[in-house]
């Protein structure tokens, strides 16, 4: 039975059913207790019989307003010292305006010993000292378990043990800490121990800035800032009333090291429940709950973007603080709030709401890419044990420890795209390195090879027929086998080629989309252009495919048939090569918006399929920008999750860089092939890729590339688009490769093959 709207589901109960009547009990609520909104809902039930029939069903209901009940009751540590009862506290969220029953149970016992009475507010967190929640009520030093409700419901409890100490707990001396972090290849003990290790905070607010400086005297130069209270430094080295430590600055996120005056330290301690690890290169949250791993989430940690303050999310161990409710900016609603570093948060992906909306997509596109403010944002969604951003917010208390692993391999990469630092690929060039030949036979039997091709419009707009100059008339002058003449020497001697054909194939133009600004069209008879140029497959996961509605796709996919392998738009394709399976799957951009979990859909159908090989081709980014988006690289990173093991882009009509996630290469746009969708073209510079796949699936590099530069038109040193692209060859070849090389944060030189 599952529990659902147009946007999401909210629960799915799975339970055995017999012969007759069967009750199934719900709770009203979603993953983890999360209180759902008010709003209609759609109940989606599938029985499954024993023999493999299954029958389903539908029906719609109101959920109205909640009842009261208890959210959370969360302590601020294990141990309470009398003499500072105001230092400890708890957190508490009740769903309405009531009373909070506190039962307090001596070590052993099962009748409460005492029991307090407190109002507070509904829908807000309320924090509430020691002292304020005993009253004028004592308690005498020992082990006591906690028993927490709302008055008028008691189906929702929450209980915690803590320590009662008579006294005030001294204030431990600053030593130096050794290593906070988790080193490469540690075990889960060797992190739970840096874990539950006692940590050195800054004493002051947990938004105000902390100067770390040069050396230990307070007119030297200041290298950064810090957060109190929450930040955790590394102590290395204590100088009478300085203490030199090591941390990540919050602005850059860059690791430094220097001088903060020892009377501005303090030693905390962890809560000792549960802990996070949290991967930066990964995109990945990991929950330890008393030493072993429980779950693993995927986030959004922060990147830094251009024109703006840094906004990287800082490497290092921290303590959470507060929790909050929510807040909106932009248009978007942040959930499940808990602060860990100054005016950093982690909370829950955001969503659009409005009446009767909520809607997870705008943030679970970038799940599992840096796309954030700083912030770290958490999966709504149950990870693989269930739990999710909400399942965090209600158990993690203050004081849990989180850690976060430093990338700056990536770090550095992405800020040299960012700021025009990238490698100079003209010098390497001329630093005798080895072009490959273009025209060179890779197969040997041990690889396959595979070439792509970037955009095709073999065709052109409705005024260009009858026009001298247009696609049409070059191929009535010449024939079809003309647009690809230069090429097919490369394609034919590869194992498959793909380009993506971007256009419709359609003898008359009715049902032409005049409301879409461009739209393209080649006659039928075109498809013969592709077999005739060594073509094997063309990707249809495109915005002009349907520029002549669903007459004008089938069309093209008539035409397509018993010629050539397509792939997109929910079509995927399966072919063998050099005794293996290859998988295809095309995708654009406003589809995965539509869809996040589209990407992960269809990689898994091509698996049970039997494909040992996994091609994407995406359709995405922003047109004639030589860099590539944040978006682009959410996709291809779920790509690259869901076992993609080449990811090609095009729809920019320009080179982009390259990036490998994890061993899968991303090549971010091809640019323009053969266009006949313009005349006169305001770029002709194009790449072929080809991807050599090592038939070794133990091959440290499974997928090596070469890059073959190219020019769209024979012509192009003239300006004029003859749609017969040719092999790029010196300055052209170069400046292309240098467009490229701006949007690669290594050098192409270093892992590519160029080709000539």
């Amino acid at each position: 039975l599952s529990i659902l709207d147009e946007w999401n589901t909210y629960r799915v109960l799975t339970l055995p059913v017999e012969a007759g009547e069967n009750i199934v009990p719900w709770d009203g609520l979603g993953w983890n207790e999360e209180r759902l909104i008010r709003k209609t809902y759609t109940f989606h039930a599938e029985l499954r019989g024993a023999s493999g029939m299954v029958q389903t069903d539908e029906v719609r209901m109101t959920m109205d307003v909640s009842r009261q009940a208890l959210i959370f009751a969360l302590p601020s540590s294990e141990a309470v010292w009398l003499d500072q009862a105001d230092d400890w506290f708890v957190e508490v969220r009740m769903m309405l305006d009531g009373i909070l029953v506190s039962e307090f149970y001596p070590d052993g016992e099962t009748e409460p010993a005492l029991v307090c009475r407190r109002p507070f507010a509904g829908r807000r967190i309320n924090t509430c000292s020691f002292r304020a929640l005993m009253g004028k009520q004592e308690i005498t030093p020992g082990r006591w378990r906690v028993r927490m409700y709302a008055e008028n419901n008691i189906q929702y409890t929450k209980e915690f043990a803590i320590t009662v100490y008579s006294g005030s707990k001294e204030r431990p001396p600053i030593r130096e800490t050794g290593s906070i972090l988790p080193n490469p290849g540690d075990s889960d003990a060797q992190i739970w121990e840096k874990m539950m290790k006692s940590s050195v905070v800054v004493d002051i607010g947990p938004t105000s800035h902390q100067k770390v400086y040069q050396t230990p005297e307070m007119k030297s130069t200041v290298l950064g800032t810090l957060h109190g209270q929450s930040q955790c430094l590394e102590v290395l080295e204590i100088r009478e009333t300085w203490a030199r430590i090591g941390a990540w600055n919050h602005e850059s996120a860059d690791y430094i090291e220097g001088w903060v005056p020892l009377e501005k330290l303090k030693v905390e301690e962890p809560q000792r429940e549960y802990g996070l690890l949290l991967d930066k290169r990964q995109q990945t949250l990991t929950l330890f709950h008393r030493g072993k791993r429980v779950d693993t989430l995927l986030v959004s940690s922060g990147r830094i973007e251009s024109g703006e303050m840094y906004q990287e999310t800082a490497a290092g161990a921290f303590l959470t603080d507060l929790h909050r409710a929510d807040f909106s900016t932009n248009g978007l609603k942040y959930d499940y709030v808990i602060r860990y570093d100054g005016g950093n948060l982690l909370h829950q992906i955001p969503y659009v709401w409005g009446k009767e909306k909520k809607d997870f997509r705008a943030g679970s596109v970038y799940l599992g890419t840096k796309a954030s403010h700083a912030c770290i944002r958490i999966q709504a969604a149950p990870a693989e044990n269930g739990t999710n951003a909400y399942w965090l917010w209600t158990h993690l208390p203050y004081h849990t420890r989180l850690m976060i692993l430093d990338d700056p391999e990536d770090r550095m990469a992405e800020r040299a795209i960012l700021n025009n630092a990238c490698p100079d690929i003209a010098e390497a060039l001329e630093d005798s390195w080895h072009v490959i030949s273009g025209s060179e036979d890779l197969r040997d039997g041990k690889q396959a090879v595979l070439t792509f091709g970037g955009d095709a419009v073999l065709g052109g707009r409705e005024s260009y027929y009858g026009k001298s100059d247009g696609f049409p008339a070059y191929l009535e002058k010449n024939s079809l086998d003309y647009p690809f003449r230069h090429l097919k020497t490369i394609f034919a001697q590869d194992d498959l080629t793909s380009v993506n054909l971007e256009c419709v194939l359609k003898d008359e133009p009715s049902g032409e989309d005049k409301t879409k600004q461009w739209r393209f069209r080649g006659l039928t008879r075109y498809a013969d252009i592709l077999p005739l140029a060594s073509i094997e497959l063309v990707n249809l996961a495109n915005n002009h495919t349907i520029d002549y509605g669903d007459k004008g796709y089938f069309s093209t996919l008539h035409s397509l048939r018993e010629k050539v392998l397509y792939c997109g738009n929910g079509e995927s394709a399966l072919t063998e090569l050099q005794g293996r399976k290859f998988g295809f799957a095309g995708f654009r951009e406003t589809t995965y918006l539509e869809d996040p979990a589209v990407i992960e859909k269809e990689i898994r159908s091509l698996r049970e399929q039997g494909a040992e090989f996994i091609i994407c081709q995406c359709h995405w980014g922003q047109e004639y920008s030589e860099a590539h988006s944040v978006l682009q690289e959410a996709m291809a990173r779920s790509c690259a999750r869901a076992g993609a093991d080449l990811v090609i882009g095009h729809h920019p009509h320009v080179v982009q860089g390259v990036q490998f996630i994890g061993k899968t290469p991303v090549v971010y746009s091809l640019g323009n092939l053969v266009f006949g969708g313009t005349i006169h073209l305001s770029t002709y510079d194009g790449l072929i890729v080809q991807a050599l796949f090592s038939l070794d699936r133990d091959d440290p590099e499974p997928v090596r590339l070469k890059l073959i530069p190219i020019l769209t038109s024979a012509e192009a040193d003239a300006r004029i688009n003859d749609y017969c692209p040719v092999l790029a060859t010196g300055a052209d070849k170069t400046r292309i490769l240098s467009r490229i090389q701006r949007d690669t944060a290594f050098l192409l030189t270093d892992r590519l093959m160029l080709g000539e």
